[in-house]
């Protein structure tokens, strides 16, 4: 499995203020330098430092040598991997690698569709994507760290997103009803463009009730 950590190349985005980023507050500070000799770890912090590095390498390998299946598979293993161990944190100090996670993963599951209805096969990463998705979202909501519940809205709108691609819009109405739920954080709470984008889709699903 690949090795993931917070992006070190982009700026951290604040969940108040970017419709697509989370910032990673409460983060530990770095550990200090025991030994010269020991290899410098990359920019990030903690185990999973890195994964914006590792995931520019996957994107790169699906456009250069055409194989989007391969690089979807790897990153839903690696994001697999990395709910588990987000589970268990008490914090939400790698809230944002978790959300660039996801960002590549449907990506990369859009991309791999793509290249199998090229070859006359059913497209079916979209689908898996959404599993996917609905894990990380379920880990992040079903908590009682509050911290971790930040990148909720941008969960529910990327789920719309891939479920109207889909045409399976029934999907949609046990999420909304999570939102209209009291244990969800405040809707004022999260940045315009979240919004606005989940209240566009959800007008759009009520046409066809």
């Amino acid at each position: 499995i690949m090795q993931a950590a917070i992006a070190p190349s982009e700026p951290a985005m604040d969940v108040c203020s970017s419709p697509e980023g989370v910032s990673a507050s409460a983060r530990p500070p770095p550990a200090q330098n025991d030994a010269e000799a020991q290899p410098k770890e990359a920019e990030g912090v903690g185990p999973w430092a890195g994964s914006e590095a590792s995931l520019r390498r996957l994107r790169g390998w699906e456009i250069a040598e055409g194989r989007a299946e391969d690089a979807f598979a790897a990153v839903t293993s690696t994001t697999q991997a990395f709910v588990k161990d987000f589970r268990l944190q008490d914090t939400a100090w790698s809230l944002e690698a978790l959300v660039n996670l996801v960002k590549a993963a449907k990506s990369l599951a859009e991309r791999a569709d793509a290249a199998l209805v090229a070859a006359g096969k059913k497209a079916s990463k979209l689908h898996d994507a959404g599993a996917l998705l609905m894990l990380v979202y379920r880990n992040t909501a079903n908590t009682s760290v509050q911290e971790k519940k930040r990148a909720s809205l941008f969960l529910v709108v990327s789920l719309f997103k891939i479920y109207f691609k889909l045409n399976t819009l029934h999907l949609c109405k046990n999420l909304i009803a999570a939102v209209n739920r009291p244990t969800f954080p405040s809707f004022e709470a999260f940045p315009r463009s979240q919004k606005v984008t989940y209240s566009y889709y959800v007008g759009r699903r009520a046409v066809f009730d």
